[in-house]
């Protein structure tokens, strides 16, 4: 018996029991998808794991036999270890792993952690620190690290450097760093600690200040102290023509002697009265405030922008660094951006950030602290009395400079066999509007006129610097 003496369907299933046509009594390749309808054979007629790889000639399933997808669709195996089609992505989308234990994602392509200079701090790494570190100080002054200011309200004696201390994996390895040498817990009303960043207007226009459009802050910060307690963040709006206007937020060292990343942000000031001119001078002060006289906690905590009114602007802050000798604060990677989202720290060439920090402040002489036999300029005796030279600046400065530098005898000379001898004493010369070069002169005597002259370094602590601080 076989097909040419049965009739088409004369046999079906209620003619054979279940399991009795196995592939014992099959031979083989007698059955081919010839003898096979379409779709007749489904799930419902084969085991659970029958079909493996050993069931499957190689390359018998390829890419025709998986039609039926759309277009753009992603597969994935998803917790229970089955197959999972994703759907198409919006245009511009990527994918995004999100590890092993979550399914992957479809993710926008981020503009903000790919944009340079997004970050309105200069120096936030810490790693420029043209000035050296002080000690003594009693004082508001600049010390350590470039543009970091130590605002100093009569409350203790401190010590200010730049120190090799960071949070581990951050890329970070400096910090600004202040120590209580001489202690004072006793705040009168009208004492304050605080450190600062200062902001040049010019850079600030992209946050819309005093418009209807005015951008939100994001900062962020790495913080260690062995003082723990509630501290205050302030953004300062300096008077432009009107009021000086405020903001400020708390936040809490919580372990002593342990680096912890604060973040927050502020609302942006769409008061008319906070608009930005377009200039150079100070705009905005960053502050994070270390003590605090009653003249500034008394009212209630300006949460949101406000005009100037000394007793909102740390009423929270419960801790006065001053209070014990020994007491510190380190402070790095200050980020300042546009938006509400808090992006990673964007490390920028040490190249880039010198520059930035010269066009406020310029050592020339005495920056690795010590100038001694340090060559300065090169010019000549003007007179029998007077070494003129002319200093083109690296970078174009903020506004023509003033002179910081060690002006008493015996910290400069004049190399080489030329004659004359400093007796101290700089004066410069600048054109109001040159933001680029200017003449110096410095008190001799004995020279010979006309005669090409090198200044230089005299004494391990002499210095020159030309500053243009906000």
């Amino acid at each position: 018996v076989d097909g040419d003496n049965l009739a088409d369907n004369a046999c079906d299933s209620e003619h054979y029991t279940d399991g009795s046509i196995d592939h014992v009594h099959l031979a083989a390749d007698c059955i081919d998808g010839d003898n096979i309808q379409d779709d007749v054979i489904n799930s419902e007629h084969y085991a659970a794991a029958s079909i493996d790889n050993e069931h499957l000639a190689d390359n018998a399933v390829d890419l025709a036999e998986m039609a039926h997808g759309t277009q753009g669709d992603v597969l994935y195996y998803g917790s229970g270890g089955a197959p999972t089609r994703l759907g198409a992505g919006t245009n511009g989308y990527f994918l995004k792993t999100q590890g092993g234990s979550a399914n992957p994602v479809w993710a926008e392509v981020s503009t903000t952690d790919t944009l340079p200079f997004r970050n309105l701090a200069i120096n936030g790494a810490m790693n420029i620190s043209q000035r050296g570190n002080k000690t003594g100080v009693t004082t508001g002054v600049y010390g350590g690290p470039d543009r970091i200011k130590f605002d100093y309200g009569s409350l203790g004696t401190w010590s200010i450097s730049q120190t090799a201390d960071a949070p581990d994996n951050t890329g970070l390895k400096n910090c600004y760093h202040i120590t209580c040498t001489t202690e004072d817990a006793s705040v009168a009303a009208g004492n304050m600690l605080a450190i600062q960043h200062i902001m040049e207007n010019s850079n600030l226009h992209r946050m819309e200040a005093g418009t209807s459009d005015a951008k939100t802050w994001a900062i962020q910060f790495w913080v260690k102290s062995n003082k723990t307690g509630t501290y205050m963040a302030e953004l300062y709006r300096l008077a432009q023509g009107g009021t000086s206007r405020h903001i400020s937020q708390t936040f809490t060292i919580s372990s002593a002697d342990t680096w912890e990343k604060k973040t927050m942000t502020f609302a942006g000031d769409t008061d008319s009265g906070g608009v930005m001119s377009d200039d150079n001078a100070a705009g905005m002060q960053f502050n994070i405030w270390l003590a605090a006289g009653t003249n500034f906690t008394s009212g209630s905590l300006a949460t949101s922008w406000t005009n100037y009114d000394n007793t909102k602007r740390m009423a929270g802050l419960n801790v006065n660094l001053a209070a014990e000798q020994d007491n510190y604060l380190k402070f790095t990677g200050l980020q300042i951006e546009e938006g509400s989202t808090h992006t990673s720290f964007e490390h920028r060439s040490y190249g880039d950030e010198l520059a930035a920090c010269r066009r406020y402040y310029c050592t020339y002489v005495g920056e690795d602290g010590n100038g001694n036999n340090e060559p300065f300029i090169s010019g000549f005796h003007r007179s029998a009395t007077v070494l003129s030279a002319q200093i083109i600046y690296p970078v174009a400065m903020r506004t023509p400079p003033s002179i910081d530098a060690t002006e008493a005898s015996g910290y400069w000379y004049i190399g080489g066999t030329n004659t004359g001898s400093i007796n101290g004493g700089f004066s410069i010369t600048t054109n109001s509007n040159s933001h680029t070069m200017c003449w110096i002169y410095a008190t001799e005597s004995g020279a010979t006129v006309g005669q090409g002259a090198t200044l230089m370094g005299n004494n391990s602590a002499s210095y020159f610097a030309l500053s243009a601080e906000l």
